[in-house]
């Protein structure tokens, strides 16, 4: 039987002793914010449109580790003069394990979010409650027997959990130190102090043609004289454009006989793809001049991920080596319903409302802040570039446009229908990006030039949109476009 101490004897309290009365008053301020925190959960669940199924079992563990908190709090301010084992207990090994815990709760989270219908927003809450959890567990032995608390002391003390919290650290530190590392690459690189081992790939064909140099004011092409311009046309599918061989580059190409239409099949939307991955695509096509095709009103409007410490993708480890699932895009249908081409385009006619809303303000932000990433690095491997700006189809369509503001309940006046367009063109002139508007150009087709109920072109707005590009080429680059024949002819 081991000789009572001074404190189990219930003689004065040692040095240690007012640490351990904190333990009630600290347990229960856990126990009110882990209950606040519950109800807070269980308010943005009634709130939430998908992840329901997340955020309620998630509140309701936060609130019955509130109840179970407060409970070991009752219970252990009954018991203010504590044993040698207890002080040592809720020492350094009970911060140790607590830490431990919760960084593996984090890793876990962070692995299963943002996946299907769970929210990268709403893993937050899933890592509380299971924190929250992992917490009650360790703390509720002081609520128990002296017996079952020294029991808990020594499992704490043995080789395997000792080795298993340092493991834990180590592992910590490990992931810290690369993902700090490749973050230090990453803005070596972007300040050009490091070279990208993307851009140190060679030509396949072994020539030694590289992009050509770039005047960044005018944004015209030096020293190219002797091969017909070679363009490459970067959009989304969603933005109408495509070098298919009935697509408007198409067109462009056989119009503008100096002009050569390069084809870049990227496996995502380019805005998802590291911005070395997109440099060395695009290197390898040796392209002379870069159009970037920005669908004014559906890239302003659509959702777009926003960073959180609970979404993996925006760590470089997560990055390079569990890159996110594309999902396989369907091909855009030809004829929808009336009904379905109202639910597309609705959302879209915020970019034209006024005042801004602060949202659409942010997302604005969002799309000037990709396409000047791209510009950067268009410019800095001399690269010329230019903005295509895809209107929406009711920015033409006044039928359409009426039909959608009922429904969204906007009033006549709050729409301006070239906003969009004078934003971006905006921020181009502000970045000496030259832009090619397809706006005025679709509107004086004499028939439309979309597909019945779908935001597709037909025949007639192919045509518009290969004519307004195609002058634009032509109006900045005539000279050239006239002499490449002719020198590619020459014997």
């Amino acid at each position: 039987m081991p000789r009572p101490t001074a404190l189990s004897a219930g003689r004065p309290a040692s040095r240690h002793a007012w640490t351990f009365s904190l333990l009630p008053t600290a347990v229960g301020i856990v126990a009110l914010a882990t209950l606040a925190g519950g109800v807070a959960t269980l308010v943005e669940h009634t709130r939430a449109e998908r992840a329901q199924y997340v955020l309620a079992p998630a509140g309701l563990l936060l609130v019955a580790c509130a109840l179970v908190q407060l409970f070991i709090a009752h219970r252990t301010w009954h018991r203010r003069t504590p044993t040698r084992q207890e002080l040592v207990a809720y020492g350094l090994r009970f911060s140790r394990h607590l830490i431990a815990g919760a960084t593996l709760l984090y890793l876990v989270a962070l692995a299963v979010g943002p996946a299907g219908h769970i929210q990268a927003a709403h893993i937050q809450y899933v890592l509380a409650a299971g924190v929250a959890t992992w917490y009650t567990l360790l703390v509720l032995p002081f609520a128990a027997s002296p017996q079952v608390l020294e029991g808990w002391r020594e499992w704490t003390q043995a080789k395997t959990p000792r080795n298993f919290g340092w493991l834990v650290v180590a592992s910590l530190a490990l992931v810290v130190t690369a993902e700090g590392g490749l973050q230090l690459e990453r803005a070596f690189r972007a300040q050009g102090w490091l070279a990208s081992p993307y851009l140190a790939a060679t030509d396949p064909t072994g020539s030694s043609a590289t992009w050509v140099a770039n005047d960044p004011v005018h944004n015209t092409i030096a020293g190219w004289d002797t091969e017909p311009l070679r363009v490459t046309l970067l959009a989304d599918r969603d933005a109408g454009l495509s070098t298919d061989p009935t697509g408007c580059m198409t067109r462009v190409e056989k119009s503008l006989p100096g002009v050569e239409m390069l084809p870049l099949d990227l496996p995502k939307p380019w805005r998802d793809l590291p911005s070395d991955e997109l440099a060395l695509r695009l290197a390898a096509t040796r392209a002379d001049l870069v159009l970037i095709a920005v669908p004014v009103c559906l890239d302003v409007t659509r959702a777009q991920p926003v960073a959180s410490w609970f979404d993996w993708r925006q760590f470089e480890l997560g990055r390079r080596f569990a890159p996110p699932a594309v999902p396989t895009e369907e091909p855009a249908q030809a004829v929808t319903d009336q009904e379905t081409q109202l639910s597309n385009l609705a959302p879209q006619l915020a970019a034209c409302r006024t005042p801004i809303d602060p949202a659409i303000r942010t997302r604005w932000q969002q799309t000037f802040a990709a396409v000047d990433r791209l510009v950067t690095d268009c410019r800095r491997h001399d690269v010329a570039v230019a903005l295509v700006l895809v209107p929406g189809e009711f920015q033409i369509n006044a039928l359409l446009r009426d039909a959608l503001a009922r429904r969204c309940g906007y009033a006549r006046e709050e729409l301006d229908l070239e906003l969009p367009q004078r934003k971006v063109a905006g921020f181009a002139d502000a970045c000496r990006v030259p832009t090619v508007d397809l706006l005025p150009s679709l509107r004086l087709c004499r028939q439309s030039p979309y597909v019945r109920h779908a935001s597709i072109w037909n025949e007639t707005g192919e045509d518009a949109v290969a004519n307004a590009i195609g002058g634009w080429l032509e109006s900045r680059y005539g000279r050239h476009l006239a002499m490449a024949p002719q020198l590619t002819s020459a014997p």
